[in-house]
C-alpha cells in the first residue's frame, strides 16, 4: 500500500482518506497541516476522516500529536470525525483522542463506522 491522502471539499465538510503501511508522526504532520489548510481555504472546519493506515506507530509518536495540532493550527473550532478501519490503529487512534482532549486541543470523536461520523458531524447524533 502506498502512504498517502487525499483531501477534497464535499457539500458541507472537508472528506480525508489516508492510506499506509504504517502510521507517524511525521505522516500525521504532512495531512494535518494540509488538514488545516484546506479548512482555511474553504472556510470550513467540519472533517470527516478516514484511516486505512494498517499498523500503528509508536506511543510516543502518537503522544506528539498534542504538539502537531498546535503546529499546524488545528484548534477546537475544528470539527474532525475520524474512522480507522484497523483495529490496532483504532485503539491507538483513542489514545490520541484521550491526548488531545486533555490539553483542550480538540472537538471531535473517533468512530466506529462513517455512517456514525458524518451523522454526528452533521449534527444529527451525540457523541
Amino acid at each position: 500500500m502506498a502512504e498517502g491522502f487525499t483531501i477534497e471539499k464535499r457539500e458541507n465538510h472537508i472528506y480525508v482518506r489516508i492510506e499506509a503501511e504504517q502510521a507517524s508522526a511525521e505522516f500525521s504532520r504532512q495531512f494535518f497541516s494540509a488538514i488545516a489548510a484546506a479548512c482555511q481555504e474553504h472556510n470550513c472546519y467540519n472533517v470527516l476522516g478516514e484511516s486505512f493506515a494498517t499498523r500503528p506507530m509508536s506511543t510516543t509518536e502518537a503522544f506528539e500529536h498534542a504538539e502537531i495540532f498546535r503546529e499546524v493550527g488545528i484548534t477546537p473550532r475544528h470539527r474532525l470525525a475520524w474512522v480507522s478501519h484497523t483495529k490496532p490503529v483504532a485503539e491507538q487512534a483513542r489514545f490520541v483522542e484521550l491526548v488531545l482532549k486533555n490539553r483542550g486541543l480538540i472537538t471531535g470523536f473517533l468512530f466506529e463506522t462513517m455512517e456514525q461520523a458524518h451523522q454526528w458531524l452533521l449534527g444529527k447524533q451525540p457523541a
